[in-house]
């Protein structure tokens, strides 16, 4: 019933039945009324009160089912995060239920017996390794992370991607038992290395795999040393880009005017629903952090100055207002309401949510970063 509340489907009469996603157990519900279908499915995050929602929904007479059914089949839910021990501090996330090992300096997971992926396996890691470095083939990484069989590797169908946002080649492989890809980033020595093999039994390699492989390597995050060697960027561990602006009532500021401070980079509209469901959390945090370094600069590009002052004098709300022309939203590439950035005290971005936060993520961010 929220859900249809919140997405405006009323007057929609809903079937339900049990499926999984990935190893998450869920719910689809479909129906219509007399000019809308639509479907639902919202999947429970074991021992968490979380939830995640897909909604789909269009005129009746313009529904899709295979459409529907493809982008359904996109979906894969990642939620293990594994730390590697050794180089950069970096994360990577696998499907739940995978097996983990843990090594001096890779991860490696394995799928569960008789899951759709059952026998593939997954190889990551990262960090500054000299000799590494210009050994971007894919045999030689894959010997590097132990995988220590003849590979068929056919150069001209490897492909430019990513990898933990540094450039990487991504090289499809076959060997007498296994099929796969192996992807290695390689940067200057700044930089270092990451690499990611990945590899199911012969024969049973499918979009499905490519899908899953896509999914973990897009879930990776490396981070540098230091902060001082964090390039400027927008993820997290990048350092936040410097930028300036008016506070209203306050004056022109920088971010470098907040130096030490924990600065949650804000951005919304009065009339955003979800906006509307983060303030009381926000304005509650920033109530018991201001005076230990929080600074909230909450940037609006889309609402008049009498509109906004309305709206916090008949909430309480007291943050920093910051009225944009589009170049802040344009330079952190807001593309969701709201947008939250959140800049640690030495300037590296620590956090980035596109969409609502709750009371607990946002006193967990202000907690590490200004109690004692």
């Amino acid at each position: 019933n929220k859900t249809l509340k919140d997405h405006a489907l009323t007057g929609i009469t809903l079937e339900s039945e049990s499926i999984d996603i990935m190893g998450l157990p869920a719910t689809r519900y479909t129906g219509e009324n007399n000019s809308l279908k639509t479907l639902l499915i919202i999947a429970e995050i074991p021992e968490s009160n979380q939830h995640l929602r897909f909604v789909a929904t269009a005129d009746s007479a313009k529904w899709d089912d295979d459409f529907v059914s493809a982008v359904v089949n996109t979906l894969t839910v990642l939620p293990q995060q594994a730390n590697v021990p050794k180089g950069w501090a970096a994360s990577i996330r696998a499907p739940l239920g995978w097996e983990q090992s843990e090594f001096s300096s890779f991860v490696q997971w394995t799928a569960p017996e008789g899951s759709p992926f059952g026998g593939m396996e997954i190889w990551f890691q990262a960090g500054f390794r000299s000799d590494l470095i210009g050994q971007g083939e894919a045999p030689f990484v894959m010997r590097s992370l132990g995988v220590n069989y003849t590979s068929q590797a056919d150069q001209s169908l490897a492909y430019p991607t990513l990898l933990g946002g540094l450039p990487a080649v991504a090289q499809p492989f076959e060997s007498f038992t296994h099929t796969g890809i192996a992807i290695n980033a390689e940067g200057s020595t700044d930089f270092g290395t990451a690499n990611l093999v990945a590899r199911a039994p012969i024969g049973e390699w499918t979009e499905a795999h490519q899908r899953l492989v896509n999914a973990v390597a897009a879930s990776i995050q490396i981070l540098p040393p230091t902060a001082d060697a964090a390039p400027v960027g927008l993820r997290t561990g990048y350092r936040a880009p410097e930028f300036s602006g008016v506070i209203d009532n306050e004056g022109n500021f920088s971010l470098s005017d907040f130096e030490g401070k924990l600065v949650f980079v804000h951005f919304w509209f009065v009339d955003c629903p979800y906006c509307r469901e983060e303030w009381p959390h926000m304005q509650a945090v920033y109530n018991d952090y201001r005076d230990k370094g929080m600074v909230l600069l909450a940037i609006n590009a889309i609402d008049p100055p009498d509109y906004i002052a309305a709206f916090q004098e008949a909430n309480g709300y007291d943050f920093s207002l910051v009225l944009d022309n589009g170049v802040l939203h344009n330079l952190f590439n807001v593309i969701a309401f709201p947008s939250t950035f959140v800049v640690s005290p030495d300037g590296v971005i620590v956090q980035v949510a596109r969409g609502p936060m709750s009371e607990r993520s946002l006193r967990n961010l202000a907690e590490q970063y200004l109690d004692g």
